[in-house]
This record gives structure tokens, C-alpha cells and sequence, in this order.
């Protein structure tokens, strides 16, 4: 789970050749000791009962309450989120190649920052696809963080993005953000 920030008990069970009601057992007493916590649903082949996903409980710190607290410092000045966007992103961002290379350098970035980037070509235009809110702890009561996401994202690809989906669950149960280039219908 450490790698993967999500799993089911199926897959637990097959990972480690032990049966998925052992699986399950255990996973019951990890989350009844706080080490693990259920995080949502993995729909299955449309039939049956969806299986719980569950992921690491990190231990509790004092960084979620000074971050709002921060935010809460600059969250209505103008360009700061601009700013704080910089600071997660390179000086030397290419954004004079193709898309495509812009777009592949702009994964690679984000997913140095735990976001699990991907992209996908669609008709209209490509989407840039966030699987992990690193702020996810926080984001509810500082959602202007979406648009800090915004502002890295047209640092590293060079174009305007809007946010077109925010923390919507998809077909896997994985929660995911979804920015596309401005402009593009």
C-alpha cells in the first residue's frame, strides 16, 4: 500500500497468497487500531457488492493546521497563489515544445509531488487527470489549492487549464481531479 495509496482485499489476497477472508479479518483490526482506514469503494464488473478500498493512516501532525493557517495569510491577496504555484514548479519549464513533450515533462513534475499524474488524448484536446490530492487533507477548507493545481499546471504546459472535475470518484472508485486547456470545448 505504500507504493499504491489505495487497494482492495482482493488484491491484498492475491499479492500475498493468503485468503481474502484472512485478508478481511485483518484488514478489520488494522482499521479498528488506526493504521489503515477505509477510503472508499472499487466497483467490480458492474455485479455484486462493491469492495472496500483502504489506505495507510499516517500519523497525526500539526503541518494540516499550520498550512491553513498560512493559507488562510495570503489566501485573498492577488498573485499569491501564482506564487505558491511557482514554488512547486521548475524555472525551466520548456514551454516552446510540442504539447505532447510538454505534457509527458509536466507528469514527470507533478508526479514528483505525489499528485499521480496522467494525461489523455481526447478529440477535443488533452486532459491532465490528478489520481492523488496531496492536499487532500485540507483541500475542503482551502479550496483555492485547486486553483494553486491550476497555475502549475499552465507553468509546466504553457497554456491556460480549467478544472473540470474536483475530487470526483471514477468507474474504479479512485477519486481524481481533471483540468483541460481553456478555451476547448
Amino acid at each position: 500500500m505504500e507504493t499504491r495509496q489505495q487497494v482492495d482485499s482482493q488484491e491484498l489476497a492475491r499479492l500475498t497468497h493468503v485468503t481474502p477472508a484472512n485478508i478481511r479479518h485483518h484488514l478489520r483490526q488494522l482499521v479498528a487500531e488506526g493504521l489503515i482506514r477505509k477510503t472508499g469503494d472499487k466497483l467490480i464488473d458492474g455485479r455484486g457488492r462493491p469492495a472496500p478500498l483502504y489506505t495507510l493512516e499516517h500519523p497525526r501532525s500539526n503541518v494540516a493546521g499550520l498550512v491553513t493557517h498560512l493559507l488562510n495569510l495570503v489566501r485573498d491577496q492577488p498573485g499569491q497563489l501564482q506564487e505558491l504555484a511557482a514554488g512547486f514548479t521548475p524555472k525551466d519549464a520548456d514551454v516552446s515544445r510540442h504539447i505532447t513533450v510538454r505534457l509527458v515533462n509536466a507528469m514527470q513534475q507533478l508526479e514528483q509531488l505525489n499528485y499521480q499524474p496522467r494525461w489523455e488524448a481526447l478529440p477535443n484536446g488533452p486532459e491532465v487527470i490528478l489520481g492523488h490530492c496531496p492536499f487532500s487533507e485540507i483541500i475542503a477548507a482551502h479550496p483555492e489549492l485547486c486553483r494553486m493545481d491550476g497555475h502549475m499546471l499552465k507553468r509546466l504546459l504553457g497554456e491556460p487549464v480549467e478544472q473540470i472535475e474536483k475530487l470526483e470518484r471514477n468507474e474504479e472508485g479512485m477519486v481524481t481531479c481533471r483540468f483541460r486547456f481553456k478555451g476547448v470545448t
